[in-house]
């Protein structure tokens, strides 16, 4: 893609003029590391005007007039948009991005040594009816056998394959997904669940009755096999998600104060109760996301982005607009880190980031960084984010 074409999409998501068709072109330009660290660092526009001033040689005035001839007509941006697209065309043609992260490369070896925080990998221990507890990971295959169902686990996934054998009564599993965690698993019915960190999924080995239920505390992304003579429900301490085949995540961690469920495909059916104990119901549509607060016992309703929400079943964690202190403890349970504000005020301090999720947390860092308003250090698993001054 085109320098000028990204410095007009970069400008026009900073002064929030980008549409829905922009962002995800602008995202799919993110897919490189280097283009993600230089698309952060041009959000600290102060901070970019003092760096550029050490490219004496370059003709800033120059670089927006070609700038404005390549955008006419431009009525209908803001200046301020004008402005920040020719700074941006002017790192992104020049490669100024060079100097800027060789400059945040030296900032960090003059400062504190950073500990080494790894990211999470597929891990889990899957609990039997009977007691027994397996343990899964990426590298070993396995097989287990139990009444009704034949357990496969493989390259990070297990699959269960249902048998003849009559089942008298439900037998529960139960796959337990620990912090730096993440696990597949394929349900006796065919559903696919991708389990996110710190989750616990309770499920049948085989599915019998009018309804296919399973309960989870935590987060998971479904695929839900269709039957519509058995609906498909999801138990959560606060909600119930109703569907018969459809494609879905729930975010529902105990400590959470607001939990949601965001539709991808398909229809749901969202049911709660409120504080005097009557029972609601809401359906969802595609892109929609229901907002329950474990408070108020209130429900929203409303129309998101899903790929904000999914992208971690895809590998990527994906933020906007987030106060710090909500990116940071997203990651929390993927990195197995524990996180430490100097005040609210830091905490407070709001970003956008897409980044992989198999990225060492070091790159998360030297990311946050570039803007220059945070400085952020680890102890051990002890992550400590403090403001910089101006």
């Amino acid at each position: 893609m085109e320098p000028i074409r990204i410095a007009h999409l970069i400008a026009k998501q900073i002064t929030g003029n980008l549409t829905l068709a922009e962002e995800r072109e602008l995202n799919k330009w993110l897919e490189s590391e280097s283009h993600l660290e230089l698309y952060h660092s041009l959000h600290d526009k102060k901070k970019l005007e003092m760096r550029l001033q050490a490219y004496q040689a370059i003709d800033t005035a120059k670089a927006k007039e070609k700038y404005l001839k390549r955008v006419a007509p431009v009525r209908s941006l803001k200046l301020q948009l004008l402005r920040i697209a020719a700074i941006a065309l002017l790192v992104l043609s020049v490669g100024s991005v060079i100097y800027i992260l060789r400059q945040s490369q030296a900032d960090h070896t003059s400062g504190q040594q950073l500990a080494v925080v790894e990211p999470g990998q597929s891990k889990a221990t899957l609990t039997l009816e009977d007691g027994q507890v397996v343990e899964l990971d990426n590298n070993e295959s396995l097989t287990v056998k139990q009444k009704g169902a034949i357990i496969n686990n493989e390259a990070g996934k297990i699959n269960y394959e249902v048998t003849n054998e009559n089942v008298l009564s439900l037998k529960y599993n139960t796959l337990q997904v620990p912090r730096g965690g993440e696990y597949q698993v394929t349900l006796p019915d065919g559903t696919r669940v991708w389990v996110n960190s710190e989750t616990q999924l309770k499920y049948p080995v085989k599915f019998a009755g009018d309804t296919r239920t399973i309960e989870l505390s935590g987060e998971a992304y479904f695929e839900v096999a269709h039957n519509a003579k058995q609906p498909f429900i999801v138990k959560t301490k606060s909600h119930n998600i109703e569907v018969l085949g459809t494609t879905f995540n729930i975010r529902a961690y105990d400590d959470d104060i607001v939990q949601h469920t965001t539709l991808v495909e398909g229809s749901v059916q969202a049911s709660y109760f409120n504080t005097k104990g009557t029972k609601n119901t809401q359906i969802l549509k595609p892109e929609q996301q229901i907002q329950f607060n474990q408070d108020d016992k209130q429900a929203k309703l409303t129309t998101v982005d899903t790929y904000i929400y999914t992208a971690w079943k895809q590998g990527r964690f994906v933020f906007r607009d987030q106060s710090i202190e909500s990116i940071l403890n997203g990651m929390s349970r993927w990195y197995d880190i524990e996180i430490e504000f100097e005040n609210q005020s830091v905490a407070d301090k709001t970003f956008s980031l897409d980044i992989k999720r198999d990225a060492p947390f070091e790159k998360i860092i030297t990311v946050l960084e570039l803007t220059r308003s945070v400085e952020i250090s680890t102890v051990g698993n002890r992550i400590i984010v403090k403001e910089v001054s101006e």
